[in-house]
């Protein structure tokens, strides 16, 4: 028989509310508790500390919210909470600290490679000093706060935000931990993307890796039932170069994987779904979570209600392929008690019938008779964060466009997940732009097709090593059945396509024998 599964490995309806600092005044508990049983929630993300801290300790970077008094938020919201079966997750923020936490401390952060502190700066509020991944405050200083919480409050999990550390630190730490593990001091000059730094990035990986676990280890002291999540952008915002992780690095660190996908991004509507197919694809066992907002949430849209029926659109779509949910709220005690209150019920409908079928949604399973691969190297090497200058997750999504406009079913492929056994499970594999393919990956491609299976591929599929290196020809050519011919031409601007003849393609083009090809120049 197996075991009973774990809170954090079902179905999650979570609301994450990001308090500012003024919201903790006049807190209400039993309010934010009756608004979470009026939209079916059942969990909430509730601020801790870290910038600015929302309860009292007595670490040494102590910084407790001006605006708090004698009230305890943690306390009256975790009991509140557990009276009706509502799990809480609290935020902790390492990020950095006030100019005065620093003072106390300035060898526990980072520092550029004249010595100078790491400052990030925000129009909105004070700059904050930054940590590295080997600091003592990210580190030994981080798991004594989360010590206390667990020790003083009776949470039922962590989530660590923005834990992320730009380019290269050159504070003692590393310095030190560098020379030790590699034999080398740290890379200095040129771009942090440019390959001298190869062999550092690999290191920093480790390093993230390392807090990832051990920071894991400290929550799971306390319990198997206490969930520990940490913030990772990944799939439209993989960053792994720049920050050392991406979803496949840190999947087997988290208890249900979550990652942003806010409709103000403007990705495509199937979006949702494709986020929650990759989820699934990298992490079976694993809840799929998607962090959304109901307002129109990015960065610069926190506080206007987004477009109602396109953010329902987005949750049918998630949830349609097996998704959970995270609706982040950047202000006020909780989205009734708010400025713009026009979606405060939004996710009410559905995350109630969520709840109500529950069994049969939780550990759904995609029947498709269509992989669609998704290249992690050639994300890696062509992927760009600026939709216009992108060479691959938009030809993912083009893909992915006309299989759904046609009706036809697809599983997301993660390239972990590349083997026979799952190739067969479907009648054909889609390799959109899936240029950077491995030799093995190549291989089991012409075994798939040998057995029997069909392959539709566009553009560079198979004409680079994974590392992004050219090949001479394409790798699938004998599959393709056709070569590379060495000659490259830009047609974007003033191209046209010939039709030489009927096709399935062409089909609703018979009376023409000319298509425009051409993009606006960028």
């Amino acid at each position: 028989m197996s075991e009973p599964k774990q809170w954090y490995q079902k179905q999650l309806r979570i609301l994450q509310t990001v308090l500012r600092e003024p919201d903790v005044v006049d807190y209400d508990a039993s309010s934010v508790v009756e608004y979470m049983e009026q939209i079916h929630a059942n969990c909430i993300v509730i601020n801790g500390g870290g910038i600015v801290d929302f309860f009292r300790h007595d670490l040494v970077t102590a910084n407790p919210n001006p605006f708090m008094t004698q009230e305890d938020l943690l306390r009256d919201l975790t009991d509140a909470c557990h009276e009706r079966g509502i799990k809480v997750v609290v935020r902790v923020d390492f990020r950095g600290v006030e100019k005065k936490i620093y003072e106390l401390r300035p060898d526990w952060f980072s520092v550029d490679e004249y010595g100078d502190p790491k400052i990030r700066d925000n129009p909105l509020h004070a700059a904050i000093f930054q940590p590295c991944y080997q600091s003592t405050y990210r580190n030994e200083h981080a798991y004594k706060f989360i010590d206390y919480l667990f020790e003083h409050y009776d949470i039922d999990g962590i989530w660590e935000n923005s834990y992320t550390q730009e380019g290269i630190c050159y504070c003692k730490s590393c310095a030190d931990r560098y020379r030790r593990d590699i034999g080398k001091e740290l890379p200095r000059g040129g771009q942090f993307l440019d390959s001298r730094y190869d062999e550092y990035r690999q290191w920093k990986v480790d390093c993230v890796m390392e807090h990832l676990r051990d920071c894991r280890a400290v929550v799971k002291k306390y319990g198997a039932d206490k969930a520990f999540a940490a913030e990772i952008f990944g799939l439209y915002h993989d960053r792994l170069k720049s920050i050392g992780h991406d979803l496949y690095t840190i999947k087997d660190h988290f208890d249900f994987l979550v990652t942003p996908l806010f409709t103000a991004n403007h990705e495509p509507m199937n979006g949702s779904s494709t986020l929650i197919k990759f989820l699934k694809s990298l992490a079976p066992d694993k809840t799929p979570v998607m962090l959304f907002g109901h307002m129109g949430t990015d960065n610069q849209l926190r506080y206007i209600s987004s477009a109602r029926q396109e953010t329902r659109l987005w949750m049918w779509e998630a949830i349609g392929a097996g998704g959970s949910f995270w609706n982040c709220l950047f202000n006020g005690q909780h989205p009734g008690r708010t400025y713009d209150r026009r979606n405060a019920l939004l996710c009410a409908d559905i995350y109630g019938f969520m709840e109500k079928h529950e069994e049969l949604l939780t550990g759904q399973e995609p029947l498709a008779d269509v992989n669609v691969l998704y290249s992690r190297a050639t994300n890696a090497a062509l992927g760009n964060p600026d939709r216009s200058r992108d060479a691959y997750l938009t030809h993912l999504m083009g893909l992915e466009q006309v299989l759904t406009d046609r009706h036809i079913q697809y599983r997301l492929l993660t390239d972990d997940k590349l083997c026979l056994a799952t190739l067969l499970q479907a009648r054909a594999l889609v390799l959109a732009n899936a240029a950077c393919l491995s030799d093995e990956e190549v291989e089991l491609i012409r075994e798939y097709v040998r057995a029997g299976g069909r392959v539709l591929a566009t553009h560079q599929s198979s004409l680079l090593h994974p590392d992004g290196t050219p090949r001479s020809d394409f790798a699938l050519g004998d599959v393709f059945g056709c070569s590379f011919t060495g000659t490259v031409r830009d047609n974007s601007l003033y191209g046209y396509q010939y039709i030489k003849g009927a096709h399935p393609l062409t089909r609703g083009f018979e009376d023409t024998a000319m298509l425009a090809s051409w993009v606006r120049s960028t």
